[in-house]
C-alpha cells in the first residue's frame, strides 16, 4: 500500500515538472522569436493609463490592502479611516512626471509639490532635508531613460 501511493505521487510530480517545463519552454520560445510582440503590449498597457487614473487604481488598491488589514484586539484604539495613514502623494507624484526629465539619474526630496533638494548621490540631500524640517519628504531616484530596470534574479 505505502509503495502504490508514493508512485502515485511520484507520477503526479513528474507530471507537474514535465507541464511547468513545457510552460517555461513555450514562454521563452515566444518572447525569443516575438520580442516585439511582447514588448509592443507592454508598452500598449501602459500608454492606455493616464497618470490620474494610474493613482487612482493604486489608491484603490491600497483601500482594499487596508480594509482586509486584521485589527488585533490588543489595540484599544479603532481602526483609524485610510486617509490618515495612507497620505494623499498625488501632487509628488504628479511632480515627479511633470519634472522627470529635468532630474533624470538624481536623488530628489519632496515636500508635496515642493523640491526640498536633488543630488546624483544620495548621501548629499539628507542634510538639506534635516534642515528643512519637513515632517516626512519623499525621497526617491528618478531613473534616467536609458537606464535598464533593475530586475533580480
Amino acid at each position: 500500500m505505502i509503495n502504490r501511493i508514493s508512485f502515485r505521487r511520484i507520477r503526479a510530480n513528474r507530471a507537474l515538472t514535465t507541464a511547468l517545463s513545457v510552460s517555461a519552454l513555450v514562454l521563452i520560445a515566444v518572447v525569443t522569436f516575438y520580442p516585439e510582440r511582447a514588448s509592443h503590449a507592454a508598452n500598449h498597457k501602459r500608454q492606455q493609463l493616464s497618470f490620474e487614473d494610474r493613482v487612482e487604481a493604486q489608491r484603490a488598491i491600497e483601500a482594499v490592502y487596508w480594509r482586509r488589514r486584521v485589527w488585533h484586539t490588543d489595540n484599544p484604539q479603532p481602526k483609524p479611516p485610510l486617509d490618515e495613514v495612507l497620505p494623499d502623494d498625488t501632487r509628488e507624484m504628479k511632480w515627479l512626471e511633470e519634472h522627470k526629465h529635468e532630474y533624470a539619474g538624481q536623488w530628489v526630496a519632496l515636500d508635496g509639490d515642493r523640491l526640498i533638494a536633488a543630488s546624483p548621490i544620495r548621501a548629499e540631500i539628507s542634510v538639506p532635508v534635516k534642515a528643512d524640517g519637513a515632517k516626512l519628504p519623499l525621497i526617491t531616484r528618478i531613473p534616467a531613460p536609458d537606464e535598464p530596470l533593475p530586475i533580480g534574479i
